[in-house]
């Protein structure tokens, strides 16, 4: 009986020590991943920073340029017909659009088709949509826009100054608006 009290306690000891070992561990992983992630690329231009010279055309036909966005606060959203989360985005732009008309701020939907990978019936429903937001921009992939903007996921949002800036860019609406505040 003895020896086996012997073997409990000394089996004990040892799962205790490795609990206390394989904390340390943990922890210390942890404070090495915290100092070696790198934040995740949004990509986008930066904060602050001109919009480039950009020429297009909007869905009705009508010339859009880079000095369109001279003058007033403007919000760009970005979508494209292969992109799920788009489907929804796309009314909820198109539902604010009146509000944030009255708050100053005009609307451009861009919205990208893409043949691959589309989803089906997306595009026409997510044109209609955004159509009623505003100036519904269509492009191919790489557009004038999106590549101006450098655009790197969808939906995406950049908000511009009447100066002709970047005020901020996120992936909602109001992410976005918040730098209005």
């Amino acid at each position: 009986m003895a020896i086996l009290t012997a073997a409990v306690i000394i089996l004990s000891i040892l799962v205790i020590l490795d609990l206390v070992l394989s904390g340390a561990v943990i922890r210390r992983m942890r404070v090495y991943e915290a100092a070696h992630t790198a934040p995740p690329d949004r990509g986008g231009l930066a904060d602050g920073t001109p919009v480039p010279e950009f020429s297009t055309t909007t869905a009705e036909g009508a010339a859009f340029a880079t000095g369109d966005l001279v003058g007033s606060r403007t919000l760009l959203g970005f979508f494209a017909t292969s992109c799920t989360h788009c489907v929804a985005a796309a009314p909820a732009l198109a539902d604010r659009a009146g509000q944030l008309a009255a708050e100053g701020v005009d609307v451009v939907p861009v919205l990208t088709l893409d043949e691959v990978g589309a989803i089906d019936g997306a595009a026409e429903g997510m044109r209609a949509d955004l159509a009623r937001a505003g100036g519904l921009i269509t492009e191919s992939r790489p557009g004038p826009v999106a590549g101006a903007f450098k655009v790197k996921a969808t939906p995406s949002y950049v908000l511009v100054g009447p100066d002709g800036r970047v005020l901020t860019s996120g992936y909602t609406v109001d992410e976005c608006l918040a730098a209005l505040v």
